[in-house]
């Protein structure tokens, strides 16, 4: 998983708080295949052939302590 951060941020379109987005203000998660699977055979592939059918779902769940 990359975690990307929103370092950069700077918009005077309202968020959530009704104020433009700040840097820090967001972040995202990205869910990828193993870094250099092509070159593991016994690594899942993220190779997708002609006429290959690609699903994927992701379940976040958040809590507190």
């Amino acid at each position: 998983m990359f975690l990307y951060t929103g370092d950069y941020l700077s918009s005077t379109t309202p968020i959530h708080t009704g104020q433009g987005a700040k840097p820090f203000d967001a972040l995202c998660l990205e869910c990828q295949h193993y870094p250099d699977s092509i070159n593991h055979p016994d690594f899942p592939q993220a190779v997708l052939r002609a006429g290959d059918v690609y699903n994927q779902s992701i379940l976040y769940k958040f809590g507190t302590i």
